[in-house]
């Protein structure tokens, strides 16, 4: 099974997620499903099917935006809490919500960059 340059399973591509996103059926995904789309795009398949979903949904929403140059799914927690103060959100969260609050401000200003 092949990746593409981004690391993207080519089972499961973003495309392929971004359509279960946008029409809800990723909340119908097998957790087996999600959890090699994360391996295959080099994110942490760890934790509950909700947060597994969410993860995918902000990997898929998360494309094209960089923040300060850096696509903000690969960001360890350390820059996520430093980005995240700069943008006046709480770094005191979890990462996953750190990286959730991150996105949802970029998507909102713009897309980052």
């Amino acid at each position: 099974r092949g990746i593409s340059s981004r690391g993207f399973s080519v089972r499961f591509t973003p495309n392929a997620m971004e359509k279960a996103v946008q029409d809800g059926s990723i909340n119908k995904k097998k957790g087996k499903e999600l959890k090699e789309f994360l391996k295959g795009n080099k994110l942490s398949p760890n934790g509950t099917n909700e947060q597994l979903v969410q993860r995918v949904t902000l990997f898929v929403k998360s494309r094209g935006i960089l923040v300060e140059g850096q696509d903000p799914m690969f960001l360890k927690a350390a820059e996520l809490r430093k980005q995240a103060s700069k943008k006046g959100i709480n770094p005191m969260l979890e990462p996953d919500e750190l990286l959730k609050a991150l996105v949802e401000s970029e998507l909102a200003n713009g897309g980052g960059g």
